[in-house]
């Protein structure tokens, strides 16, 4: 009887280590989901980034060439003082437009990273049978955070630029400027909605 009750009780260690083992495998296994699903939002977050920054350069461009268009005494400074755009000069846009790469780089190297814990931690726990450490989790989300957080500048940037472009429209009609010079004051306007638009998006997968 007390062999009996040996195997019973071994069985029973047996079956409850069985049962524990299923269960940590499990939650290693939605840890890992998350992980990739973070990854995800981590590169769709990043290309957003990089999809404004490049919305932002059109912008840039045509600004630029408006400027280049205009004559002197109907330079930026002078279409400051006549409308709500003061301070609208050719090296703000510049920096406009150096802002919002800087921003998608930064982004990119965060995505990187982020992808390189997920990638190190999946390859860990399938050689090593180890769960997911909490201390990768934190750095992946952490590198994921940051991403967001540059994709939200880079589109805040394309959205400051793009209220400064439609008041350059609005001077180029109140300055009267030449038909050359509205017509590119009316793209410079176009590509700040689209710069907008992209905006919109990386500002969706920031959050």
């Amino acid at each position: 009887m007390r062999h009996t009750g040996g195997g019973q009780a071994r069985t029973a260690l047996v079956g409850g280590d069985a049962q524990h083992s299923q269960t940590a495998a499990a939650g290693a296994s939605g840890l890992g989901m998350d992980l990739i699903q973070l990854a995800g939002l981590a590169a769709a977050a990043s290309s957003a980034a990089s999809a404004t920054a490049y919305a932002v350069d059109a912008v840039v461009k045509e600004a630029l060439l408006f400027f280049a268009i205009m004559p002197p005494e109907t330079g930026l400074e002078a279409l400051g003082r006549h409308c709500a755009t003061p301070g609208a000069t050719q090296e703000v846009f510049k920096v406009f437009g150096q802002r919002a790469h800087a921003d998608a780089r930064a982004a990119g190297e965060a995505c990187a990273l982020a992808h390189q814990l997920v990638a190190n931690e999946s390859r860990g726990g399938r050689a090593g049978g180890v769960g997911l450490t909490g201390g990768s989790i934190m750095a992946a989300a952490l590198a994921a955070g940051r991403v967001g957080t540059h994709a939200d500048r880079a589109a805040a940037t394309a959205r400051e630029g793009a209220q400064l472009c439609m008041g350059i429209l609005e001077n180029a009609v109140q300055v009267s400027a030449s038909p050359l010079a509205r017509e590119t004051a009316k793209r410079c306007a176009e590509q700040a909605l689209h710069s907008i638009e992209a905006a919109s998006v990386a500002e969706q997968h920031s959050r």
